[in-house]
């Protein structure tokens, strides 16, 4: 006598769809596109129209012929370029050391301990402290609701 086999089906619970937005993956597509859009507005396409332009002879309203590298032998076999690269290296090293030496002799003066101590700090400190604040009086007194400006120009 044989024996059947019989399977029995059982139907699996329906899963819930998503909708496309609900999916954590495509919410950060989505929410990504605009930031993405803006750096290749402001950061990608100056870079890639820059090197374009650095391999042609354009000049100011003048469309210019590809040329390849021939800009870039020209300048680095130019006498006044290599100075300037030369000062510039120079420049930047001899004030780096300066800054660095100036910073760490002034950090250690005030970390030991002398009469007008604070009154030392808070005087070193004005410079980035005033700028904040005369922005923060000129805002409020843009808005103010008596005698702010915008209501004179309205």
């Amino acid at each position: 006598m044989a024996i059947a086999e019989t399977q029995v089906y059982i139907p699996q619970a329906p899963r819930p769809r998503l909708r496309l937005l609900e999916d954590e993956r495509w919410l950060a597509f989505v929410l990504l596109v605009p930031t993405l859009a803006l750096l290749g507005m402001f950061i990608a396409y100056p870079f890639v129209r820059g090197i374009l332009l650095s391999v042609t002879n354009a000049r100011v309203g003048v469309p210019g012929e590809f040329v390849g590298l021939a800009n870039f032998y020209k300048i680095f076999n130019d006498g006044i370029f290599r100075t300037s690269v030369y000062n510039t290296f120079v420049y930047t090293g001899v004030t780096t050391v300066f800054k660095l030496a100036l910073g760490l002799w002034l950090a250690m003066l005030l970390n030991r301990n002398f009469r007008g101590k604070a009154f030392t700090r808070a005087f070193i400190l004005l410079p980035f402290i005033i700028p904040t604040v005369l922005s923060t009086f000129a805002w409020k007194w843009m808005f103010d609701p008596t005698f702010s400006v915008l209501n004179w120009l309205l």
